[in-house]
């Protein structure tokens, strides 16, 4: 009888080994990345697999890995239907008493508290799950400190990309049975493009926001390329996570054109569920000098808030925004430390704007109306003091290609508190280092833009000629319309010395607006409306310009301008 016992369960063991096991069969189902403060679990880092199948599947040469470390399961481990197992370090296994379904593996890979890619692959190769995680899945700031795992919401949806959180037991975790947070019933996310990002002119990859099915996504015609009315000749999906798709066209992709992508049909990676999805991608270049600007700062947050600076792409071509640094000036004027403005691929529009911070979420609540798109949250980023600072562009030469200093009293003279009030540039294309193109955004948007338009916009196509001013009526109300007066002016020649005077309607000189500068060939004289730090009466008002050349030539202009 024992022979036959014997025999039974080596032929279990062999049909579980040999048995097809498709992907997902078994699953990373729940994890603990920082076991510390202990919370009621032990102080040690696991993970725990469920067996999603109706057959048992013997674990036998498993391998589990980080990508830095890999350890592999050396004990024939039957793991039954519908039943999970614990895999932790073999040294801190005798912790967790009275949990039978345990695993203890030499060289556990380390989970990183703040995010990492876990992999589990079959004895075959295979990889059967891979799950990247961060500390925004735990969906709760004081349990993603420590103690508490993660646990997948539903493990038959392996792939879906708001399948996890914090465990909801009152231990910190369950290790070895049903998740508390289990619900069969949730509901899967669509699939989304991030990113397309061209290599060169005929290679691109695709970065997803969640994992798909590698074999039916493998389709080249799945994927359509606008307006070339193409699709790939190879198609390919990057293990563990299958959410990072490499293209080769047959058709080499021009420069300086924007192509829309279309993946036709992306299967879900454990049902029938399919998902369209566009992108827009391109030809990327490197930053020159004043292709990316600096063009909207906030630098005196509310308490509890974050800094935030945005950059506009003024260029005619796509940049790569892992490419781009942010940084300033130190105290001795030397320039500081870099922060790349994203860790991955990013590209970066003709026309676009981004906001960085390292508090997106406090961006999206201070300013609802913001693009969400567009806010961009960095690890860490440079320190813009509240009274003046500096803020500097960098490519990824460690070139500068724009650079802005600021004050505290280039706010509008009105506004009494300045806290979250950003200061907008009122023309992106016009320099940074001119502090008359710099103005307190609109209160009727919140006093910032972030990702978006500045409320105090002006663009110089609509001043055309050698002086022009914006228009003949100004209200300056902060309110985002007309509240500057913007003269612009381009000169015959460089040398000319100018001064700007305001009068009122009498003829009485109240402020000089300029007086006996050095002026460049071009540029703009902004005035916003106020007189000796107050704002002016409403009624009407004359500027004169008078400009000289040392040549001999002399240039006056005048204009009736109402204040209302």
């Amino acid at each position: 009888m024992k022979s036959f016992t014997i025999l039974s369960f080596v032929l279990l063991m062999h049909i579980a080994t040999e048995a097809q096991i498709s992907r997902y069969s078994v699953v990373i189902n729940e994890l603990m990345a920082d076991p510390s403060p202990v919370v009621g679990l032990p102080n040690t880092e696991f993970i725990e697999l469920r067996n999603n199948t109706t057959q048992p599947i013997n674990l036998y040469k498993w391998r589990i890995s980080n990508g830095t470390t890999t350890t592999s399961i050396g004990v024939n481990y039957l793991l039954g239907p519908d039943s999970v197992v614990v895999v932790c370090s073999k040294t801190q296994a005798i912790f967790f008493n009275g949990i039978p379904n345990i695993i203890g593996v030499s060289s556990f890979p380390a989970l990183s508290n703040d995010g990492d890619v876990i992999s589990l692959i079959a004895a075959d190769g295979t990889t059967m799950h891979a799950v990247s995680y961060a500390l925004a899945d735990y969906h709760n700031s004081l349990k993603a400190n420590g103690g508490w795992s993660l646990e997948m919401i539903d493990p038959y949806k392996g792939c879906n990309k708001n399948n996890w959180t914090a465990s909801n037991y009152f231990a910190g975790g369950t290790p070895g049975k049903e998740n508390s947070v289990f619900n069969k019933t949730y509901n899967e996310d669509g699939i989304s493009i991030l990113q397309a990002i061209t290599i060169d002119s005929t290679h691109i990859v695709i970065y997803l926001d969640q994992g798909v099915d590698s074999l039916a996504n493998s389709n080249p015609k799945n994927f359509l390329f606008s307006p070339i009315h193409e699709s790939p000749i190879h198609v390919k999906l990057l293990a563990p996570l299958f959410n990072i798709i490499e293209l080769q066209l047959k058709t080499p992709i021009p420069d300086k054109t924007i192509y829309n992508l279309t993946g036709v049909s992306f299967k879900h990676c454990t049902s029938k569920k399919t998902d369209s999805a566009s992108v827009q991608t391109g030809i990327i270049h490197d930053a020159l000098k004043n292709d990316i600007v600096l063009n909207e700062i906030l630098f005196d947050p509310p308490s509890g808030g974050s800094d935030f600076v945005e950059l506009y792409n003024r260029s005619d071509h796509i940049i790569n925004a892992k490419d781009i640094y942010l940084t300033n000036r130190t105290s001795a004027g030397l320039i500081g430390i870099a922060f790349a403005a994203s860790e991955t691929d990013r590209n970066f529009f003709p026309g676009e704007f981004i906001c960085l911070t390292t508090d997106s979420s406090f961006v999206r609540k201070q300013w609802p109306v913001a693009v969400k798109s567009n806010i961009m949250e960095m690890k860490s980023m440079s320190s813009y003091p509240d009274d003046e600072g500096n803020a500097i562009i960098l490519n990824k030469q460690g070139e500068i290609i724009d650079e802005m200093n600021y004050v505290d009293n280039m706010h509008f003279p009105l506004i009494r508190n300045r806290e979250a009030v950003s200061l907008e540039k009122i023309t992106p294309d016009l320099s940074s280092s001119f502090k008359g193109n710099w103005h307190s955004a609109a209160s009727t948007v919140g006093y910032a833009t972030p990702g978006y338009k500045n409320s105090q916009y002006q663009s110089t196509d609509s001043l055309v000629g050698q002086f022009n001013i914006s228009s003949d009526i100004i209200t300056p109300n902060n309110d985002g319309i007309d509240d500057n007066l913007i003269i612009q002016y381009s000169f015959p020649l460089s040398g000319y010395m100018c001064s700007v005077f305001l009068f009122d309607k009498n003829g009485l000189l109240i402020k000089k607006l300029v007086d006996n500068e050095l002026f460049g060939l071009e540029g703009q004289i902004v005035w916003n409306g106020t007189v000796t730090s107050q704002k002016a009466l409403s009624g009407l008002y004359y500027i004169k310009l008078e400009a000289f050349h040392l040549n001999g030539s002399r240039i006056n202009r005048k204009w009736a301008v109402g204040i209302k």
